[in-house]
């Protein structure tokens, strides 16, 4: 890349790094404050339900997000990319119907199947999760367009808001987990209401800008599709399979090591989301983009491993001591699954749908079958390991389709 190309995608990378560094301590605010104020049980509960909600708000884009993206990228015309974004929005809000209506089935049946009991808190919150359905769609949308402020913006400000709200309601002595979980949706109805009035999308022209995502979804869309479901599946199933063996304890612990080792991933994330529109006509990605994240990754790593003990017992409590074990494999998982992501943005960007798919379908296939042998008898430590294995198996299968892509695209 030459100076003058380099150096937006600098400010652009600092902008965002900022802001999930940002997100981090923010969450670890939040995290402090629901472990301090609910108990184990009531941690274990909220937790499995937002991963269920973030888990299953990817079944629902059914390939627009992913097709609106590309083509947002793709698009030079500031008129035409509100236009996308308008149509994209109207598709969007039918979705959150229909995953409204799946959270309320799921109320039903979630209880049968697993330790940890979410089936009121879907049932109480189903006129409201709609919300992570609208969200996902704007972090894609704001990606193509290359808004990197305001991807920013909307990345960190639901959980500003929702550290706020949390404050007040203890202020106030009404701290519980229903609290909780009500603050955590008002923080996302704040920023998406900000978000929607910002980007101003347009309604006109619409029948050509349906028809245009219509067409990107059949060839591309939904190849990205499938691999963004498996790929929540990889990043989620593990926590599946532990609530349906093991505590609400248990799931408490490994939450908890999650949420602060998938930190280890955000300057990774924040990289190959500023360089998405020039990964979208390039044909190799430069040495000093993913020279640049390797080193960081590495020395960061380094660091959390070190410090890990002393981040439980500091920032939260000797009640989540076992939460240290998990967090040496976690760290190193999100380590591998960090080196990998220039190379899988890479290939999505460039349209290499199919080869992200096929990747995406393997690794969690292999990520569930060993998390169903390993989780009873070595619980979460054994999952944290098996995360490790199959993040690691991910980077050598990305890194062969890159040279790959490259040895036949070639300048």
């Amino acid at each position: 890349m030459s100076a003058q190309k380099t150096h937006p995608a600098i400010i652009g990378t600092a902008i965002y790094f900022s802001s999930l560094l940002l997100n981090i301590f923010l969450g670890w605010i939040v995290a402090k404050l629901n472990t301090t104020y609910l108990d184990l049980i009531s941690y274990g509960r909220y937790s499995f339900f937002i991963v269920v909600l973030y888990f299953s708000c990817v079944f629902f884009s059914f390939g627009l997000f992913e097709s609106a993206s590309r083509l947002l990228a793709i698009s030079p015309q500031r008129t035409e990319r509100r236009q996308l974004m308008g149509a994209g929005l109207l598709l969007s809000c039918i979705f959150i119907i229909v995953y409204s209506m799946f959270i309320l089935l799921w109320a039903g049946i979630s209880d049968r199947f697993f330790e940890v009991k979410i089936g009121v808190l879907c049932t109480n919150y189903v006129w409201v999760v709609g919300v992570m359905v609208l969200h996902s769609y704007y972090l894609l949308a704001l990606r193509g367009t290359g808004q990197i402020k305001l991807l920013s913006l909307l990345t960190v400000s639901p959980r500003l808001f929702y550290m706020f709200l949390l404050l007040l309601i203890l202020l106030l002595n009404q701290f519980s987990l229903n609290q909780s979980l009500n603050m955590f949706f008002i923080g996302f109805i704040i920023s998406l209401i900000w978000i929607t009035i910002s980007v101003r999308p347009s309604f006109k022209n619409l029948k050509n800008s349906l028809s245009r995502l219509w067409g990107n979804i059949k060839s591309y869309g939904i190849h990205l599709y499938l691999s963004s479901i498996w790929n929540e599946i990889l990043f989620h199933a593990d926590k599946f399979i532990i609530s349906y063996f093991l505590t609400a304890q248990s799931m408490a612990y490994y939450s908890l090591g999650f949420t602060l080792t998938f930190a280890l991933s955000h300057f990774s994330s924040a990289l190959v989301t500023t360089m998405f529109n020039r990964f979208a006509v390039q044909n190799k990605i430069s040495k000093r983009v993913y020279g640049a994240n390797i080193l960081f990754v590495v020395v960061s790593v380094i660091i959390f491993i070190v410090l890990r003990r002393f981040i439980i017992l500091r920032l939260f409590s000797a009640e989540y001591l076992p939460t240290v074990a998990i967090m040496l494999p976690l760290a190193l998982a999100f380590g591998f699954s960090s080196i990998c992501k220039p190379f899988t943005m890479f290939l999505i960007a460039r349209g290499a749908g199919k080869t992200v798919r096929n990747i995406s379908i393997l690794i969690p296939t292999l990520n569930i079958i060993l998390c169903i042998f390993i989780i009873p008898r070595y619980e979460i430590l054994g999952a944290a390991w098996v995360t490790v294995g199959v993040y690691f198996f991910d980077l050598l299968l990305y890194l062969f389709a890159y040279n790959k892509f490259v040895r036949t695209h070639p300048g």
